[in-house]
């Protein structure tokens, strides 16, 4: 009874998937489910933009940090970060129609415009077998109702479910 869901979508190659109305002051805190996330091109990266005011994308003021290990190369570990970014890294290598990405991540704040929304999470693809572990922010109070999802430069398919987590 701690959970609601919110909305269920499942999308299929388009150049991105955007949930608006999706958050409000009801809930201070949200779980995002990633499911069988893939891109046209497996390399592609995958993206987060937060969205207000409806349509409107937040473009700019993303800080984050983002590990990336893969199986292939157990001993390393590749460390992004991103200062004032046009958008949020969620994972390196979204995976393809063979190899899809798994996860989650949890979002904060988004419904108080004086607070700085965070989000967290992690991912797994057996594309590589790779784990992915992000967090970071969006440097722009306002009231945030939604967010788009794209990659790097094909097409993405999956599906996503929201739940805000009651106070």
């Amino acid at each position: 009874s701690g959970m609601t869901l919110i909305t269920r979508t499942t999308f299929s190659s388009v150049a991105s998937q955007a949930f608006d109305n999706v958050f409000s002051s009801t809930y201070t805190m949200y779980l995002v489910t990633f499911e069988n996330i893939s891109a046209a091109t497996a390399t592609d990266d995958f993206y987060f933009q937060y969205r207000y005011a409806g349509p409107t994308t937040q473009t700019a003021s993303y800080y984050m940090n983002n590990y990336y290990q893969a199986n292939s190369a157990a001993t390393s570990l590749t460390w992004t970060n991103g200062s004032n970014t046009s958008q949020f890294l969620l994972s390196l290598n979204c995976g393809d129609a063979t190899y899809k990405t798994f996860g989650y991540a949890y979002i904060s704040k988004v419904g108080d415009g004086s607070q700085i929304p965070l989000l967290t999470g992690a991912l797994f693809s057996n594309y590589s077998d790779h784990n992915n572990t992000f967090a970071g922010d969006a440097r722009v109070s306002r009231v945030y109702t939604g967010f788009i999802l794209s990659t790097s430069s094909s097409n993405i398919s999956g599906t996503v479910s929201v739940y805000g987590l009651a106070k």
